[in-house]
């Protein structure tokens, strides 16, 4: 076999674009020699075909390179994480890191344990816990770990820590500043422990539309642009989720693109004929492609869907022209499917990816009019009072709270909003214009006079 590098892997090499992505590097029969991420893919691909290499190893794989292949990321990140994915999944022969799940951090929960426990790890993979990531910044993974904690207290000391708390009946500081719910104490009981740990899971399947890293059917993106991630392989889904659902946890799957969604809705179908359960509330985030035949499905199933509706407004636009075009753009998170079929489900901004503000979300499923004034896909808009539900007694239901929240009903929480007009009542047009005048949370009036 010649050494010299074929002039059509040249050629290639200098038609990549300046984009952040991910390469992979093939030899004459086929075969996978190295995956590597880049900030710019044209200068990173083109610096192993210059004269001074830098090692010997790599002089040795650029002589066996005959092809490549490349996809492009949003951000270095992501391309980050899919190099590593790659990397897992191909065993490229050149690559030296990454082989043993130790280079990134993940976030971890103990399924076996009466009470489960949250922690961050670099070790190999458990029998009995289950492992979220991994995380490309260790500093974006101590965030989410705090902001969990905040929102979800289920405890993250060790079973040492744990036990020596029972001992002498006195939790740790995570359980004074309200980071634990303290069972070792009993404040509360192992099944409410138990319910906290089983509302903290959402599982990701693919990147967002936008980005073009969402996973599409067949024609796919405009313009001829490679389909998206798997930033979840469904198989690898299915059996990380496996346990979860057999322990009665709720699930929440990222779902973004009609393929990715299509994946999902298989995967809890599985689920559900390993072991079926009553009343399981499963749930589709985001599930912005999903066709009727893909909603009918969803209906047979039980599963409940979170729509995006947000998205219409900022990125309607963006998808009839760019990515989607204007038939599936049409149908983009489809509210008005869901309240014909009566599939549960609520809407929501993504925040911090859109503002968070609910009355806006609600034009935004009302309405559906693009940032340029574009209604997008009229047949798919609801009623005031059907967005309205969707944001209470819907997003309540989602969460398995609807027995506490979400309507004013004897036996439940009074906390309320007060708006200075009624939803229902104005011009749809004028829904995000509503003021909030005060809110009542707890018995207590907070004014929102200035």
């Amino acid at each position: 076999m010649s050494n010299e590098t074929p002039e059509s892997l040249l050629n290639d090499v200098k038609k990549l674009p300046g984009l952040p992505g991910v390469y992979r590097f093939f030899d004459e029969a086929g075969q996978i020699l190295y995956v590597g991420k880049a900030k710019d893919l044209k200068k990173r691909v083109n610096s192993y075909f210059q004269r001074n290499l830098s090692s010997p190893r790599i002089e040795r794989m650029v002589t066996r390179i005959r092809s490549l292949e490349t996809t492009v990321t949003r951000t270095e990140t992501e391309a980050l994480i899919l190099e590593n994915n790659l990397i897992k999944e191909l065993s490229p022969p050149f690559n030296i890191l990454f082989r043993d799940d130790k280079s990134y951090p993940y976030l971890a929960l103990t399924l076996n344990e009466e009470f489960p426990r949250i922690f961050i790890t670099r070790r190999s993979k458990r029998k009995g816990v289950a492992y979220f990531g991994p995380f490309a910044h260790a500093w974006a993974l101590r965030t989410t770990f705090d902001v969990l904690l905040k929102l979800f207290p289920v405890r993250s000391c060790t079973d040492a820590n744990f036990e020596r708390a029972k001992r002498i009946k006195r939790p740790c500081l995570l359980g004074d500043i309200g980071k634990c719910a303290a069972p070792c104490v009993e404040r509360i009981s192992a099944a409410e422990h138990l319910k906290l740990a089983k509302e903290m899971q959402k599982f990701i399947s693919d990147g967002s539309i936008q980005g073009r890293t969402a996973r599409m059917n067949w024609p796919g993106y405009c313009c001829g642009s490679p389909n998206g991630l798997w930033l979840g392989n469904p198989e690898e889904l299915y059996k990380l989720m496996l346990p979860f659902h057999k322990a009665g946890y709720q699930l929440a799957m990222h779902t973004n693109g009609d393929e990715a969604i299509e994946a999902g809705v298989d995967i809890y179908r599985r689920l559900l004929e390993a072991h079926p359960r009553f009343d399981h509330r499963h749930r589709l985030e985001h599930v912005q492609m999903a066709t009727d035949a893909m909603f009918r499905k969803i209906k047979t199933l039980g599963i409940c869907v979170n729509l995006f509706a947000n998205h219409l407004y900022f990125w309607g636009d963006t998808h009839r022209h760019d990515t989607m075009g204007p038939a599936k753009a049409r149908h983009l998170d489809a509210v008005g499917t869901a309240v014909r079929m009566n599939i549960p489900h609520s809407i929501h901004s993504d925040a911090p990816v859109t503002p968070l503000a609910p009355l806006f979300t609600m034009w935004c499923a009302v309405n559906r009019v693009t940032s340029t004034g574009h209604v997008l896909g009229e047949a798919e808009r609801i009623s005031a009072l059907d967005a309205l539900k969707a944001m209470t007694i819907g997003s309540a239901y989602l969460l398995h709270c609807d027995d506490e929240y979400g309507s004013i009903e004897v036996g439940k929480f009074a906390d309320f909003a007060v708006l200075d007009a009624d939803p229902c009542a104005v011009d749809p047009m004028e829904i995000k214009d509503i003021s909030v005048l005060a809110t009542v949370l707890g018995g207590v009036v907070h004014s929102n006079a200035q």
